[in-house]
């Protein structure tokens, strides 16, 4: 089976085309999740919460309690490991 010039083109711009959808969906529709427990997580999606506020939400309640107590013990575990 002979491939045309036409199919290769096609083939070859779904390889680029996909990878950037892909980009700007990722940049668009997931939000940031660095430094949260998954507590904080799950209040901040069943609140409903955007986005773009993600960044700057602070939790109440649970989430905040334990990412309090999660945040101590690794402070914690960085003052008490000793260097020989």
């Amino acid at each position: 089976m002979k491939v045309t010039t036409i199919s290769r083109v096609r083939s070859s711009s779904y390889t680029i085309l996909f990878p950037v959808i892909a980009a700007i969906w990722v940049v668009l529709v997931l939000p940031e999740m660095k430094d949260r427990a998954l507590e904080e997580l799950d209040e901040m999606f069943a609140r409903g919460v955007s986005m773009f506020r993600f960044g700057s939400f602070q939790t109440e309640g649970l989430g905040a309690e334990i990412a309090g107590v999660e945040r101590t013990d690794a402070e914690y575990a960085e003052s008490s490991v000793e260097v020989i």
